[in-house]
C-alpha cells in the first residue's frame, strides 16, 4: 500500500518553530488502478470516436468530390456510340477549377472528337482532308466540297 508521510511545523515568528504533528497519507492501489482504467477507458473510448468521425467526414468529402465524378466518366463512356460521340462530357462543377478532374473530362472530350474525325475518315476515304488556318495538326477539318477531289486512297 502506498503511504507518503511529512511532519508538520508552524513558525509563530521568525526563528521559532514548533511541530504540530505528522500527516499520513494512504493509497489504495485498488481504487487508484480502477481510476487509472476510467480515465484510460475514456480517452481510448474518445479518441476512437473522433477517429470514426474523421474518417466517415473524409469518406464523405472524397466521394462528393471525386467518386461521384467518376462514376459520371465511366457510365458517360459506358453509354458511348458511334452514334452519339458528338455528346461531350460534361462535370457538374465549378468550371474555374483546373485539377486532375478537369484535366479528365477534357481528355474525354478530345478523345470522343479524335474517335469521331477517325471515324468519319474512314467511311469517307476518298475525300480530301485539310488543315485548318492555325496549321495545328490536332485541328482537321473537311475540305468544303468545292475543293473535293477524288483520290486513290492517299489523304494529304
Amino acid at each position: 500500500m502506498p503511504q507518503l508521510q511529512r511532519t508538520l511545523t508552524y513558525e509563530p515568528y521568525a526563528g521559532a518553530r514548533e511541530t504540530v504533528g505528522q500527516l499520513t497519507l494512504e493509497g489504495d492501489e485498488r481504487v487508484l488502478r480502477a481510476r487509472l482504467f476510467d480515465q484510460a477507458t475514456g480517452i481510448v473510448l474518445t479518441q476512437v470516436i473522433q477517429s470514426l468521425l474523421l474518417a466517415g467526414l473524409i469518406m464523405w468529402l472524397f466521394n462528393r468530390t471525386v467518386t461521384l465524378h467518376v462514376r459520371k466518366v465511366a457510365w458517360h463512356l459506358a453509354q458511348l456510340t458511334p452514334a452519339n460521340l458528338g455528346r461531350r462530357l460534361r462535370l457538374d462543377r465549378r468550371t474555374a477549377r483546373r485539377d486532375e478532374l478537369s484535366q479528365l473530362e477534357a481528355g474525354v472530350n478530345a478523345l470522343q472528337e479524335k474517335l469521331s474525325s477517325y471515324l468519319e475518315r474512314s467511311i469517307r476515304p476518298s475525300w480530301t482532308w485539310q488543315r485548318t488556318a492555325t496549321g495545328s495538326p490536332s485541328w482537321w477539318r473537311r475540305a468544303p466540297p468545292s475543293c473535293v477531289r477524288r483520290t486513290s486512297g492517299s489523304r494529304t
